[in-house]
């Protein structure tokens, strides 16, 4: 007798947490994949560059998509950089600025055998809710030196150092 309420039990509990595991599975899968941040779009995009996939890094920046002028000019710089500066070696993210819960700019010190190269990412999104996807819509390499530390001497980032 004992045993059958015991299994009696069970079925009852199984009956209940089937419809609540379907409806969270089921608002899970409504949600999407997670939304990259831009810390890890800079990830993705410095991975590809250290492996000498520029295309690829270029692909990464969706917001260039609407002006082919401008995805071409990042493409060429990145070229440049990589010709003129030799091997890369990893960077660190030297500073992050957060205008709004929208639209931040962070520089990214690539290092490469000849010198750092400095690149800066201008992110949006126009859509906070649902996780809205972040973009890349502007994109600069800077090579000077003295331009590069006047550019970064003042970071106050909260996310300054980060290695890769």
């Amino acid at each position: 007798m004992k045993r059958s309420l015991t299994a009696a039990s069970l079925i009852f509990v199984i009956a209940l947490l089937v419809p609540l595991i379907a409806h969270h599975v089921k608002a899970q899968d409504a949600a999407g994949a997670p939304v990259p941040s831009p810390n890890d779009i800079i990830d993705q995009f410095m991975t590809q560059v250290g492996q000498n996939q520029i295309d690829n890094a270029v692909s990464v920046m969706d917001g260039l998509k609407i002006d082919a002028d401008l995805k071409q000019s990042a493409r060429n710089d990145l070229i440049r950089v990589q010709s003129d500066q030799g091997r890369y070696h990893g960077y660190e993210i030297a500073d992050t600025e957060r205008f709004t819960n929208r639209f931040q700019t962070i520089d990214v010190l690539a290092y490469y055998d000849q010198q750092p190269a400095l690149f800066r990412f201008h992110f949006y999104r126009p859509d906070t809710q649902n996780n809205g996807k972040w973009d890349i819509l502007g994109f600069q390499v800077h090579t000077d030196l003295p331009e590069i530390v006047t550019m970064i001497k003042d970071a106050t980032s909260d996310t300054a150092g980060r290695r890769r």
